[in-house]
């Protein structure tokens, strides 16, 4: 037990509650968006430029993965051997 009252824990919380109200009222100018709103025209053309950036690093992700496989695939050991599986030996 910390040897507070219940008074005491609830005006520490008031005071914490407070605390970080005030903080995030001073920091609410800096999260909003700068500049004037932007046009519906201004809004399409970056959605596509947004757009075109994520296909392409979709695109790039998708060929490392398929560059990795393929490594992978060379890299690992046969299943078999070639020409398919030996025949038993008899026993002298």
């Amino acid at each position: 037990m910390s040897g507070k009252t219940p008074e005491q824990v609830v005006r520490e919380a008031q005071a914490l509650v407070q605390q970080v109200k005030t903080r995030l009222a001073a920091s609410a100018p800096a999260l909003k968006p700068s500049g004037p709103p932007l046009s519906q025209e201004q809004r399409a053309k970056a959605e596509a430029e947004a757009r075109a950036m994520f296909e392409q690093d979709m695109q790039n992700v998708e060929r490392e993965v398929a560059e990795e496989a393929a490594r992978l695939r060379f890299a690992a050991p046969p299943d078999h051997k070639p020409g398919g599986p030996r025949k038993p030996r008899n026993m002298i």
